[in-house]
């Protein structure tokens, strides 16, 4: 029985000089790669080795992006995976002083203020601009919070642009995973909005435009809000989503409302109905109540043949009637039986 073979160790090859017949530069540092890994997953530099172009004939291509981003792609190109940078990583120490421009402030009024928002948020408005605070003050760790998730946003930002510009499709659909994932779990009106702006000079990857503007229908209130946001020259695709999104979502909450309509209007029939048979159940359980009252007027049947003591059993619709001669005791208009 044939056996399915092992994977090859592609990630031991990464930066490796076996097999080398390609190197990546980026910022003055060179990396050795494989053609075969590269090419296979980046049409863009498959086409630069190809042919008669410089790249082909000398087996070098410079990456033109920041050399941690470069870093990124190879490390993805050799492992399906990648990581930001130790400095991008949550929790990680800060400066004494925080330079918190675009971001949100409280000043020591307990003032929530920022360029980019005009919103109530902890019971303060909105009025200030950037400042730089100290580490002793009410507002650091907040800001510090949204200055640490802005960082790794825009450092997935920039892999979504260099794995868009070198069609590497994979790289791609990871770097939106972990954007959508982080905007989800730690919104920010005011992050958001950086990151687009970050987005527009980068990368023109349709699928992020498309998630980013579902995600932003999402949270339209807030960000109608920030005046930044509302400024903003968004590309075709991302408005066009922007719109899109937020005329489902309202369609939505139409449905919504039409289901809540339709299920208070059946509430309302159905109460009306118990409502109504509690009222005859009443005026039912009252006429009986008369009818067994007046039994005790009834000492004889009213069949002068019959002679013995009057035995008696009720019928449906409070029928009366005679246990020996069956003869029957309806009721009068007073509700009484004769």
């Amino acid at each position: 029985m044939a056996t399915t073979p092992a994977p090859l160790p592609i990630a031991s090859l990464l930066g490796s000089d076996d097999y080398s017949d390609l190197t990546l530069a980026c910022e003055g540092q060179e990396f050795k790669a494989h053609k075969a890994i590269v090419c296979t997953q980046s049409p863009v530099l498959a086409a630069a080795l190809r042919g008669d172009f410089e790249e082909a004939r000398t087996n070098l291509v410079n990456i033109n992006f920041d050399l941690v981003t470069c870093k990124q792609m190879i490390n993805f190109l050799y492992t399906g995976q990648y990581e930001v940078s130790s400095s991008e990583e949550p929790g990680r120490p800060r400066d004494k002083k925080l330079n918190v421009e675009g971001l949100a402030v409280i000043d020591d009024n307990g003032w929530f203020s920022s360029p980019y928002i005009k919103a109530i948020v902890f019971d303060s408005y909105v009025i200030d601009s950037p400042t730089t605070l100290t580490a002793d003050t009410e507002a650091y760790e907040l800001v510090s919070e949204q200055q640490n998730t802005s960082e790794r946003l825009l450092s997935h930002v920039r892999v979504n642009a260099i794995a868009d510009y070198y069609a590497v499709t994979a790289l791609c659909q990871l770097a939106n995973s972990k954007i959508c994932e982080i905007i989800q779990t730690e919104w920010s009106p005011i992050v958001f909005t950086n990151v687009v702006k970050e987005a527009l000079n980068s990368t023109g990857d349709d699928s992020f435009y498309e998630m980013m503007a579902r995600l932003a229908a999402e949270h339209i209130a807030e960000l109608m809000e920030i005046d930044t946001f509302v400024k903003l020259e968004l590309p075709s695709n991302f408005a066009m989503g922007l719109l899109q999104n937020c005329s489902k979502r309202l369609e939505e909450a139409k449905n919504e409302i039409q289901k809540a309509k339709m299920a208070k209007a059946d509430a309302d029939f159905l109460r009306l109905e118990f409502e109504t048979r509690n009222k005859e159940n009443e005026l039912r359980l009252n006429y009986v109540n008369e009818c067994f009252e007046n039994l005790n007027d009834i000492d004889q049947c009213r069949n002068s043949n019959c002679s013995t003591e009057f035995p008696f059993y009720i019928e449906s619709n409070c029928i009366l009637r005679c246990s020996k001669c069956r003869c029957r005791h309806s009721l009068d208009k007073r509700g009484r039986f004769r």
